[in-house]
């Protein structure tokens, strides 16, 4: 029986930095920080995926995968399979805001509920994939294998839009602010595990009042607004974004004010 390739070593081929791998009291290739995740990023070079046979469709002569990002988030219940899923739509949208090419380790075997699988054999395939359309209204992306990268800024849709550029820059924030969300989430989940309101005397936690359909979910909010910004523009930054609960956002905008996260709560 031929012997499964380790995922930490597909991934290395596939052109991910794989050093800190070894930062573990144990085999590196075991480290679980990273052997059981679905998806895998070397920041502005390349993007890599696992892929199962049965989540492959075929469209135009090629193989694609379409990701509605809240419809496959939402699809686990169990904490570690939907921060998975969290990460891999994240890494998905790397792919497209960079436009970088999309690796796709190529699994087979079992899947089971919640993700779990049953590994027999994976691969690395020869030919990249890519993000070919993104769909704001939806966050869907699609991703297709032989295709060539587009990016948010060399979308080919920008100029089929009925409305022209007034619609591309309502497209484009849409995307912006999906993907600040996602950035701003997975930082506070790996450096915390929890998604508490920032708001003293809140700390409201989504997961703990509603259970599974509460993790992973919370608002992201600006603590600066960015009509505040200056006519160059401002740089944004995971620092300058805030987790909080729904009632705690509407009163911080209330009246179309921007109040301050101290004090909000007498």
């Amino acid at each position: 029986m031929a012997k499964i390739p380790r995922i930490m070593d597909l991934v290395s081929e596939a052109g991910v930095d794989i050093s800190d791998w070894a930062n573990f009291n144990g085999h590196a290739a075991a480290n679980p920080k990273y052997c059981f995740e679905w998806a895998f990023v070397e920041t502005g070079k390349v993007v890599v995926i696992n892929l199962w046979p049965g989540q492959i469709e075929r469209s135009n002569g090629r193989e694609v995968r379409t990701y509605i990002a809240q419809d496959f988030e939402g699809s686990f219940t169990e904490p570690r399979s939907r921060l998975r899923a969290f990460r891999m739509t994240a890494a998905i949208d790397h792919a497209y805001t960079e436009g970088l090419p999309i690796r796709v380790i190529r699994c087979e075997g079992q899947v089971g509920p919640e993700g779990k699988t049953k590994v027999e054999m994976r691969s690395l395939d020869g030919t990249p994939w890519a993000v070919t359309s993104y769909d704001g209204d939806r966050d869907e992306y699609r991703i297709a294998r032989g295709a060539q990268p587009i990016s948010a800024v060399t979308d080919p849709e920008r100029d089929g839009f009925p409305e022209g550029e007034l619609r591309f820059a309502f497209v484009k924030h849409r995307h912006r602010e999906a993907a600040f969300r996602r950035a701003k989430i997975s930082d506070v989940l790996n450096k915390t595990g929890r998604l508490i309101c920032e708001v003293k005397k809140c700390h409201f936690d989504f997961l703990e009042r509603y259970g599974g359909i509460g993790e992973g979910f919370a608002h992201v909010h600006h603590l600066e607004l960015l009509s505040w910004a200056p006519p160059e523009g401002r740089k944004a930054s995971l620092e300058k974004l805030a987790i909080v609960c729904a009632n705690c956002h509407a009163m911080i905008h209330a009246g179309g004010e921007c109040r301050p996260l101290a004090g909000l709560v007498p």
